[in-house]
């Protein structure tokens, strides 16, 4: 049993670690949709490729920095990675989680109130790239502009891209 003990953010490589309460990674999900073809007794759900992929960060300042990094120009895209530190409560043995991706963020600025610690949120869209790393070990690596999938080691678009002259 892995519990998140520590974690960190770096947006274009800048540390976020004395502000950053919480992340949230992308989610790699697929997208179906519901066939239903004259030799089936019933309907089945056909994936048909990756769900667009978000995140986001949630800080407890009004960073300048961050705010800096919203309104690109398009085409723009930071590197942003999440690194976290889990610790086995059955041995206490570590194991360290690194995922990078890239994207853009867009803002949502929490009020201002009076003697309170601000509480901005960043949410990251146009992913087009994400790795996630477990003690090293590759779990996924997505990389859309090239058509690369790779997941538990295996390249499954490896003969797609191939079929294209990519």
């Amino acid at each position: 049993m892995q519990i998140q003990r520590k974690f960190n953010c770096f947006v274009a490589g800048v540390s976020q670690h004395l502000i950053v309460e919480g992340c949230t990674p992308p989610q790699v999900k697929d997208v179906y949709e519901e066939v239903k073809a004259g030799g089936l007794i019933g309907a089945v759900d056909v994936a048909l490729g990756l769900a667009k992929m978000e995140a986001g960060i949630k800080v407890n300042a009004r960073e300048k920095y961050l705010m800096k990094q919203v309104g690109m120009l398009p085409g723009k895209r930071l590197d942003i990675t999440l690194r976290s530190v889990d610790l086995s409560e059955i041995d206490g043995s570590q194991q360290n989680e690194v995922i990078s991706f890239d994207g853009r963020l867009n803002a949502e600025y929490a009020g201002w109130e009076a003697q309170s610690v601000l509480k901005d949120e960043y949410k990251i869209g146009s992913i087009f790239y994400y790795k996630h790393l477990i003690d090293g070990e590759k779990i996924h690596h997505i990389d859309q502009l090239n058509h690369i999938l790779i997941v538990d080691g295996v390249d499954l678009s490896a003969e797609l891209r191939n079929g294209m002259g990519l």
